[in-house]
């Protein structure tokens, strides 16, 4: 007796010993792991882990030098001796940065840990500075949307979609401005430009040989018939006596006569000949032009008047689908967050599941135990055992779904999310005991729900854009008037004959196009126009109509999850209070194992129930916001 009271005093006080010593390890350095790892974008994440009892207070602090230290994070006591958390280190220019765990314990005393150093890794590298312990990723709601928001490639072609159009505008505004272009063209031909024909430019080449036969001829004759006459006067004066005697007394007649008599008239024309021949190969050779290399350069300026209005109804256009793009765009982010809250929820759904499922199985595992033990005794039967092991496989099997389950989901949200599918993430409600919904109603009037909602925003401008349609075809039947000037250089010259030089010249003037007569094309495509127009509005009437049917819908939803949580929380409490019942019972003997395994199975389903209504309630609230257009405000 007196040896077994010894054992039990050294069993104390070596558990004593053992515990003052685990405190006192704790308190000399709580902080007893580190881990740096690049997140792929620049920044690096610290991963910390420590394990503290008997404290309220944790603060997290960072310094640069070991010796002044700043505030980084502040966590309280939860019960529990192991303590996670995780910080972004977003400091450019450090090498190693020094932590430290100031802890306060419910006495209200203050302790430090050693200081532990981790250097910044870059890119891939991770190192441990301490130990090898696994470290979750700790994330919250948040966190996921503004991965997912960085990461989604849809939002990504939003954006550059946003770009397009943005480039779309300017460019329809260039459509004010004139238009300048300079073009300019070499040509060479195997032949010269002639102005006159081979047959003009032969006679134009002997213009002195055929006036001299003409000339001459009509000289010849005139000498010959100067000498005629001479002869019949002097033969017979009595014709003309004074000209008779004047060639018979006058020497000087005489020799006039007798010169005319003995001249050559071809001869003498021989050198007018010869001078007006070179005179028309000189006007031959002006008009046969070097045109077998040619340059040309031109500058252009055109400037539109007026284009029925097409030039404006284009910019407006442009505006209408910068607009059209952005609410795609936010139409866009919607969805991201809807989808990455329904992958946050269903993550901690399961969470919560997997932690009912694991005490239904210890459950299921202590019953088998005492309907084992039982049936030594030879108070329960071996359909009892079965019964109660085929429940415990049963529930098993659920255990081993709703963990696998959970790994999918926080893969796929991961994936949403940009991150790598086998980052080892914890959501921060997935640890809560019991996950808070703001019972706050959310604030909106039906004037905020037509301005807010990106669909009706999109349709809003569909409208306006087959409006400015009309105005388009409108302006291909009006009348169009532009300025233009040109400057115009050419060689060779086309001021100055021809020559082998560069020469310019400029003009300026204005065209103008009147459409007179189409059989009435014009007239029905603008009916067409207007048709779409009026179609479109038809779309947007309808969307306002089901929009506000889909609020309605969702307020409805709500009030129904508040009142399903309501009543699942009664059903929990009947089946807490049920399953205590039956386990009395089952213990005293006075009730089945099936009926305890029944309350056991109540017990689970009236908790999982609990939980899908929470959940209900939260997506309900975000499928109200994303309807009402306030889920990005």
């Amino acid at each position: 007796m007196e040896s077994t009271i010894i054992k039990r005093i050294a069993a104390v006080v070596l558990l004593t010993i053992v515990t003052a010593i685990s405190s006192i390890a704790q308190q000399n350095n709580p902080l007893d792991d580190i881990f740096t790892v690049s997140n792929g974008n620049g920044e690096r994440t610290f991963y910390f882990h420590w394990t503290s009892a008997n404290n309220e207070l944790f603060v997290v602090e960072v310094s640069t030098d070991k010796t002044n230290f700043s505030e980084i994070a502040t966590i309280t006591a939860n019960g529990k001796n192991d303590y996670e958390y995780t910080w972004i280190c977003n400091m450019k220019d450090v090498n190693t940065l020094y932590f430290r765990l100031k802890q306060t314990n419910k006495s209200g005393v203050t302790t430090y840990s050693n200081v532990v150093s981790a250097k910044l890794q870059q890119d891939s590298e991770s190192k441990h500075t301490t130990t090898n312990n696994s470290v979750k990723m700790q994330v919250n709601l948040d966190d996921c949307r503004s991965f997912a928001l960085e990461n989604n490639k849809k939002l990504k072609i939003a954006q550059e979609e946003i770009a397009k159009a943005g480039y779309d505008k300017k460019a329809a505004f260039a459509n004010y401005l004139p238009k300048v272009s300079v073009s300019g063209a070499y040509i060479y031909s195997d032949a010269e430009v002639k102005l006159l024909s081979d047959e003009q430019d032969n006679a134009l080449r002997n213009m002195g040989t055929a006036m001299g036969q003409e000339l001459g001829g009509s000289l010849v004759q005139m000498q010959q018939n100067a000498a005629t006459t001479v002869q019949q006067i002097m033969a017979n004066p009595a014709v003309d006596p004074a000209l008779a005697n004047l060639i018979a007394n006058s020497p000087t007649v005489q020799q006039m006569l007798q010169k005319l008599q003995t001249t050559d008239i071809n001869a003498s024309l021989n050198p007018t000949v010869a001078s007006m021949n070179e005179l028309g190969g000189n006007i031959a050779d002006a008009f046969q032009l070097d045109t077998r290399n040619i340059y040309a350069g031109m500058i252009s300026v055109e400037e539109p008047l007026f284009l029925g209005g097409k030039i404006v109804t284009y910019n407006k256009i442009a505006k209408a689908k910068q607009e059209l793009e952005t609410t795609k765009y936010s139409a866009e982010e919607q969805e991201t967050i809807i989808e990455t809250d329904k992958l946050y929820w269903q993550i901690v759904s399961l969470s919560n599941k997997l932690k009912l499922t694991e005490k239904y199985v210890e459950l299921l595992q202590t019953m088998s135990e005492n309907v084992e033990k039982m049936a030594g005794e030879g108070v329960a039967t071996a359909s009892d055992k079965l019964s109660v092991k085929v429940k415990l496989n049963q529930a098993e099997t659920a255990l081993l779904k709703v963990q696998n389950g959970l790994a999918l989901s926080k893969m796929l949200l991961c994936q949403h999310c940009g991150l790598d599918i086998n980052t080892d993430i914890m959501l921060a409600d997935e640890t809560l005991e019991e996950v808070l919904v703001s019972e706050a109603p959310l604030q909106y009037t039906e004037a905020d729900i037509m301005e807010n909602r990106p669909e009706l925003k999109s349709l809003n401008l569909a409208t306006e854009l087959y409006h400015q349609n009309v105005n388009l075809t409108r302006s291909d039947y009006l009348p169009t008037v532009a300025a233009f000037g040109n400057y115009v250089v050419t060689n060779p010259s086309c001021s100055n004959g021809f020559q082998n030089e560069f020469d310019g010249f400029w003009n300026v003037g204005v065209v103008a196009k009147i459409p007179i007569c189409q059989w009435g094309e014009g007239y029905n495509k603008i009916r067409k126009a207007k048709a779409d127009e009026k179609i479109a509005q038809y779309k947007l009437d309808d969307a306002k109509e089901k929009i506000m049917l889909q609020v309605n819908q969702y307020e409805r939803q709500i009030e129904e999850a508040k009142s399903r949580v309501k009543l699942a929380e009664e059903k929990m409490s009947d089946a807490e209070e049920n399953l205590r019942m039956a386990t009395l019972g089952f213990e005293e003997g006075v009730i089945p194992s099936s009926g305890l395994t029944e309350a056991q199975t109540a017990w689970l389903q009236a908790h999982s129930e609990y939980i899908d209504a929470k959940i209900d309630w939260i997506m309900a609230k975000v499928y109200l916001q994303k309807a009402t257009g306030m889920l990005n405000k």
